[in-house]
């Protein structure tokens, strides 16, 4: 227990240093559309948790999104924000907090991998193997983001760990904790679904096809039906019909291309190579029927089910992988192992090849990643929220989405709620598809849009520079060209592609 115990504590400094280095704790909630999304959701949790349930929960979350317009509860399930509610009562809703419960959750899934990798490979290749995984491209990236993706990881693993268990022992205690696990990972995000079809995969290719007919073999499913069925089937919007024309279910063939070119950008030049090396070995022993432990066979398994899923549901992009990093790891580190075995006779030049090919590895890993960008927007919130004159006022965001969502998130999380009422550009001045591109304009002429933001009684509007061009944003800039002494600049920061200005309309004379 000490050695996983120490295990966690380096995972966790070796994360924290690597968001550290990508600038996690400088930038706002914008590695993309989705991360503000998710720590303002879980603000609104926190908040009904923590007011007691102060009404019909509906209700809560259509004042909250009133207020703070990036809720998205109900597109994604709730496990996730629960787990941030929980954690920010505890601790606070700032983003150290939020980066180190992002932190926890990365250093349990490594802490994990390295505890499968040493039970076969031995501690010291399990550690560099662990060190390989904190450092690929997309575990960083989820790693340093208020997303879903690095909880899902974690259940996954544990899950199939548990399935494993309950297909050697077939009992109603390993089934339940198999089925709690995977109903965790389904309502954290449905990619979690991916895990749904191993089972019974992995019984068939083991050949114990009674256990189909056993019921505390089909015990998980009951539970995960019971758990998750509702959720899919009540949320509002929880089977994503606002996405469906973009991500609805089709064959997309090419997908499974687009798999493995990601599996092999993560792993590089150096680790692709052993994985495949991995993977060879024990496919060649499931083939011979050799003696293979289960977790094996799961873990081949999860592999191609999770690329079938990604061929037939289109929302199901490349980066939603990243629950099959751990899984690969292991196989990198047999690859390593086998290479290490059989082409070296030294224990050094063991130790030297292992050291360099990982060092390798790692430092092409770590250049790979740039570090998130700060938009210059959680400036501008704090001194609107701060400042006592600005306590009513309405506000108006007008960039991309990444920026509208920074800016709401910054708001939301440094005022006390609920404040501000803040609206967005892409949904007052504009028909925006879900895509966030734009279809139509709101209003034909300058004068008509600053007749418009003249109905909202002391408006200020948050002008941002965002790096594409975006028509509502440049018809702002052309109505306070056209009419500069209506306008008063109430500050003036340093942004992406040019300064962020805060403007109000002056009333007129």
């Amino acid at each position: 227990m000490h050695r996983y115990v120490a295990v966690f504590a380096l995972s966790l400094i070796v994360v924290v240093l690597l968001q550290w280095r990508g600038n996690a704790f400088a930038a706002e909630f914008a590695s993309n559309e989705d991360e503000p999304a998710h720590y303002v959701t879980g603000l609104m949790v926190h908040d009904y948790l923590t007011r007691g349930f102060p009404s019909n929960p509906l209700q809560f979350a259509r004042e909250f999104y009133s207020h703070y317009p990036k809720v998205a509860l109900g597109h994604w399930p709730p496990v996730f924000y629960i787990v941030q509610a929980l954690w920010t009562s505890l601790f606070t809703p700032s983003r150290v907090s939020l980066l180190l419960l992002m932190a926890v959750t990365s250093s349990a899934a490594l802490t994990l991998t390295y505890a499968l990798a040493a039970r076969y490979f031995g501690s010291w290749l399990a550690a560099g193997g662990i060190l390989f995984l904190a450092t690929i491209p997309g575990f960083q990236q989820f790693s340093r983001s208020v997303m879903t993706d690095m909880l899902v990881t974690l259940l996954t693993l544990v899950a199939l760990i548990l399935l494993a268990r309950h297909i050697e022992w077939n009992r109603w205690s390993t089934g339940l904790w198999f089925g709690l696990l995977a109903a965790g990972a389904i309502l954290t995000k449905a990619t979690g679904i991916a895990i749904a079809p191993v089972p019974v995969l992995a019984v068939l290719l083991l050949g114990y096809h009674q256990r189909l007919r056993d019921l505390r073999f089909w015990a998980p499913a009951v539970v995960v039906a019971v758990l998750c069925v509702p959720w899919f089937l009540l949320a509002p919007d929880a089977l994503h019909e606002s996405v469906a024309p973009y991500g609805g279910l089709g064959f997309r063939w090419w997908r499974l291309s687009s798999s493995f070119q990601y599996w092999v950008g993560e792993f590089g030049p150096i680790g692709a190579p052993l994985v495949a090396i991995g993977l060879a070995r024990m496919l060649q022993r499931l083939f011979r029927k050799q003696s293979l432990d289960p977790i094996w066979l799961l873990m081949l398994l999860i592999l191609p089910v999770t690329a079938a899923f990604r061929i037939a549901i289109g929302a199901w992009e490349p980066a939603y992988l990243a629950p099959t990093l751990p899984v690969l790891i292991l196989f990198f580190c047999s690859g390593l192992a086998w290479v290490l075995k059989t082409a070296l006779a030294s224990t050094k030049m063991k130790a030297i090849t292992a050291a360099v090919l990982l060092g390798a590895g790692i430092v092409r890993n770590v250049s790979a990643v740039p570090p998130k960008l700060h938009l210059g927007l959680d400036k501008v919130a704090h001194d609107i929220v701060s400042n006592a004159a600005f306590a009513n006022a309405p506000l108006l965001i007008l960039s991309d989405a990444p920026g509208e969502g920074a800016f709401i998130a910054e708001v939301a999380g440094g005022e006390r709620r609920l404040g501000h009422r803040i609206e967005r550009g892409t949904k007052i001045l504009g028909s925006f598809n879900w895509m966030g591109r734009n279809n139509r304009l709101r209003f034909t002429t300058v004068e008509e849009l600053t007749s418009f933001l003249g109905t909202y009684p002391g408006l200020l509007v948050v002008l941002d520079a965002p790096g594409y061009t975006y028509g509502h944003v440049d018809q702002m800039r052309s109505a306070v060209a056209a009419e500069p002494d209506r306008w008063e600049v109430m500050g003036t920061y340093g942004g992406r592609q040019g300064d962020v200005r805060v403007l109000r309309l002056r009333k007129p004379v």
